[in-house]
């Protein structure tokens, strides 16, 4: 059987708050930061960016560095508990396949993170990268620490990312994948920092529980020319489902990665159809990126923060929810949530 889990904390630096609380209440009142940038695109006009507003001018690796360690900090003061040097640090990076990937090492980005706190994390800590999936796989880590270690009591899970750089967007560009003056079927980037606090279920309050955690792969991603039939999107939900032991007719509703694309609301509006069996008056799709952008890696962890404080502030009828994210690539992951 598998250790139950719980989300405690969270942290966050979005183009809508330099906080959890600030970015959860922008984004639970659907405000947003959209502003035209100095990125132009194919046609000269100025390419609308989500880009966060930090306390000190910064650029390139040491900007994601000072948001992943202010989003860490963050954690950290909520929970006077965490002790650092027997906590492990799950790093989530961009997928390194990514254009114009922004971190130069990978190692060093994680040294300059615990620089940029003054602190160190356990020599459990580790590296991953698989973009918006991360959200699923460093949960699952987690809880693969907290089953294997009981000397760990708590595990931080953190990501930075952007993409807003010039290779990056003309890449989306170039795919017709970037909402532009020309394209309306498209992304409008970001960039952002967020992370989260996992333990073990000990039935405090407040917390975010995960029942559940599938994963699969989509035969026809969205490169690839072909049309989505939402196989690795279903495979991945009623592998969530089955591990929380729950149908989807009890999931309250979907908070999901979608970030404007036509593609992925098709696959998302295919797979409820193929696993929902019983009539609902109404199931409810979330997106946050709607006010955050898309932030890529850092998506997920955004996603799981908001439905924390959305569990705290705004309990849903249903006690279980359905979260669900897709890569590029194919790999699609699912996470059953629940309130303590």
């Amino acid at each position: 059987m598998n250790t139950l889990i719980t989300i405690t904390g969270s942290g966050m630096v979005t183009a809508v708050g330099n906080d959890a609380a600030s970015s959860c209440a922008a984004i639970h009142c659907a405000i947003d930061n959209f502003r035209e940038s100095q990125f132009m695109d194919n046609a000269g006009e100025p390419i609308t960016t989500a880009a966060c507003e930090l306390d000190e001018p910064c650029s390139g690796e040491t900007r994601l560095v000072k948001m992943a360690a202010a989003a860490l900090a963050e954690c950290l003061a909520s929970n006077s508990a965490i002790d650092c040097k027997h906590t492990p640090l799950i790093l989530c990076l961009p997928e390194r396949s990514r254009q114009d990937y922004p971190i130069s090492d990978d190692a060093a980005f994680f040294l300059a993170i615990q620089e940029e706190l003054g602190l160190g994390f356990s020599d459990k800590s580790r590296l991953l990268a698989h973009g918006h999936v991360s959200a699923a796989v460093a949960l699952l880590n987690a809880r693969q620490m907290l089953a294997n270690n009981q000397s760990v009591k708590h595990v931080l899970i953190a990501s930075a990312d952007s993409l807003l750089s010039t290779a990056t967007l003309q890449h989306f560009e170039d795919n017709d994948r970037l909402l532009t003056s020309e394209h309306s079927d498209g992304i409008l980037p970001g960039e952002a920092a967020a992370a989260i606090v996992v333990e073990r279920a000990r039935g405090n309050r407040g917390a975010m529980l995960v029942h559940g955690i599938g994963f699969a792969v989509e035969p026809a991603p969205i490169l690839s020319g072909k049309p989505t039939q939402a196989q690795g999107l279903t495979q991945a939900i009623k592998a969530a489902l089955e591990e929380a032991q729950l149908p989807m007719q009890e999931m309250a509703y979907r908070i999901t990665d979608l970030s404007g694309e036509h593609y992925y609301f098709r696959e998302a509006a295919l797979a409820l159809s193929r696993t929902l069996r019983v009539l609902r008056d109404e199931f409810d799709i979330l997106h946050p990126a709607d006010c955050v952008g898309e932030t890529g890696t850092a998506l997920g962890f955004i996603i799981l923060g908001y439905q924390l404080d959305l569990i705290r502030t705004h309990p849903p009828d249903f006690p279980q929810l359905i979260a669900h994210f897709s890569n590029d690539d194919g790999r699609r992951a699912a996470i059953v949530l629940g309130m303590n």
